[in-house]
């Protein structure tokens, strides 16, 4: 069996993704996740979300960081 990985749509932010993976799910992709890349590099997404918090509370002004969706389907 062939598992496929997509990533779609690249998020302007983590709650825009969060809004399209509800999207995904509910058009029957259940498999879907959100990616998170920093500098191009995929990184573990609690610590995207940890990096959320700290960014929040020190008002910085650059975020190198991306969103995306990604899709699973068999």
């Amino acid at each position: 069996s062939v598992i496929y990985k997509y990533y779609y749509e690249s998020a302007p932010s983590y709650e825009q993704a969060k809004k399209n993976l509800e999207t995904a799910k509910e058009k029957g992709f259940e498999s879907s996740f959100i990616v998170a890349f920093k500098n191009g590099e995929k990184i573990n997404i609690s610590d995207f979300e940890q990096m959320l918090f700290w960014n929040d509370l020190t008002r910085r002004k650059s975020f190198p960081y991306k969103v995306c969706l990604c899709i699973i389907y068999l």
